[in-house]
């Protein structure tokens, strides 16, 4: 593998760990947001 393949591949799974750390604290806040308001934001 040379060094510009390597950074490519270190750059994507540093954009995939933040995609997945985002998308679970989306789910956290949208599930505290349920279990505050009940479910009328989400009909």
């Amino acid at each position: 593998m040379n060094e510009k393949a390597q950074l490519g591949a270190k750059c994507r799974n540093r954009w995939a760990i933040r995609r997945k750390m985002s998308q679970s604290l989306a789910n956290i806040l949208t599930a505290g947001i349920e279990q505050r308001f009940g479910h009328m934001l989400f009909v």
